[in-house]
């Protein structure tokens, strides 16, 4: 598992990305 300097991990932010794409922003 992979984790960003900021020490979140790289899934959460993709399921963020994701959830933002779907609702079409």
């Amino acid at each position: 598992m992979s984790c960003s300097p900021k020490g979140v991990p790289v899934r959460i932010l993709i399921a963020i990305l994701f959830l933002v794409l779907s609702l079409g922003f």
